[in-house]
């Protein structure tokens, strides 16, 4: 374990966690020791010092923060800055998380591997002009809003052996945002549409411009038989994975500008979500790295392993005056090699 030691991590308490997608996505970090352990055994001793004075001034800060992040697989944020004060502001704050977005697209990879793009449908839902009350309130309840329009998809792919093959993830339209100073969220919702090629298409777009009328109704009465619903329905034809990616890779700047802005009430909790069999399919098929697999990813982001993986950058530890300790990699391996190293830890 040199590229740890040389890293300054304790080889001597420090374990090594990690995990991959079927996308090829992984995330190898250092986890505490557990149970009851230090939280930062797995500082250089030069450091630990000064991360102990900071846990004594603030034990929930710097011992939380590390153990939450450290133990979550395939979280590839920046740790926070030990001085961070214990608990965490509201969640969907910061849009959503690199980790979110990651699963994302690993389920709708699944969806499509399972039953091929030609079968699978992409829709975008957007609100209607409505006055800025309306769009407060629907922004303020959009998990309610999402929960009946999945209660109502869920009917309609059970009856077809479907139930849970969906993914969905919320955007706020920021070209409305800077025309009109409105926040209007939208749904884009990735899921099966067919069983197969010789199957009717289970839903329509009328089909799901009333149920989304509906499901708006619910909370203003602004929304009438005649209100003019956006929906946008069409079959995938390139990968899917590409079709929900732009959407998960933007909105940052705009999510930070509205909270800043004192508006982030009108943000939503969850960012992005799935049907239940499907979480537990995605489950099943992330892998989970041994110790001396999730060393063996460490050596090759650390030297190079040009054709296995694919990219990777380091996860960083923040310190006072502005020191950083190195606690894990984050990156992309090829199918290749995911192949290879599921087939090994299967053997093993």
């Amino acid at each position: 374990m040199t590229g740890r030691k040389a890293q300054g991590l304790s080889a001597t308490k420090c374990t090594l966690s990690g995990s991959i997608l079927p996308t090829g996505d992984f995330s190898v970090g250092v986890v505490p020791p557990r149970p009851n352990g230090d939280p930062h055994a797995f500082l250089a001793r030069e450091e630990r010092s000064e991360v102990e004075e900071l846990v004594q001034v603030n034990a929930h800060g710097a011992a939380l923060a590390l153990d939450a992040e450290l133990r979550s697989p395939l979280n590839s944020t920046m740790v926070s800055n030990s001085k961070t004060p214990p608990g965490r502001g509201p969640k969907g704050r910061k849009g959503i998380t690199r980790k979110g977005a990651k699963k994302a697209k690993a389920s709708v990879y699944l969806l499509e591997e399972r039953y091929g793009r030609g079968n699978l449908t992409f829709m975008t839902l957007t609100l209607p002009g409505l006055s800025r009350g309306a769009l407060q309130k629907i922004n303020s309840s959009w998990g309610e809003v999402v929960n009946r329009l999945k209660a109502w998809l869920a009917i309609r792919l059970k009856r077809h052996g479907l139930e849970g093959r969906y993914v969905y993830v919320t955007e706020v339209q920021e070209k409305r945002l800077d025309a009109t100073g409105d926040i209007a969220l939208h749904l884009h919702m990735v899921f099966v549409g067919r069983p197969n090629r010789h199957s009717q298409w289970i839903v329509t777009p009328n089909d799901v411009r009333e149920a989304w009328r509906r499901a708006l109704a619910e909370l203003t009465d602004e929304v009438t038989p005649d209100t003019t619903l956006m929906v946008n329905m069409q079959k995938v034809k390139k990968s899917v994975s590409g079709y929900l990616g732009k959407y998960l890779s933007k909105g940052a700047k705009t999510v930070d500008a509205i909270v800043d802005a004192g508006r982030a009430e009108e943000l939503p909790s969850e960012w992005w979500g799935s049907g239940f069999p499907l979480k537990r399919y995605l489950k099943k098929r992330t892998l989970t790295l041994s110790e001396a697999a999730c060393d063996l990813l460490w050596e090759m982001c650390l030297h190079g392993a040009p054709g296995e993986v694919l990219w990777c950058y380091p996860i960083m530890l923040e310190l006072e005056e502005g020191r950083e300790t190195h606690i894990g990699w984050s990156g992309t391996i090829s199918k290749e090699f995911l192949a290879e190293l599921t087939d090994s830890l299967n053997a093993d």
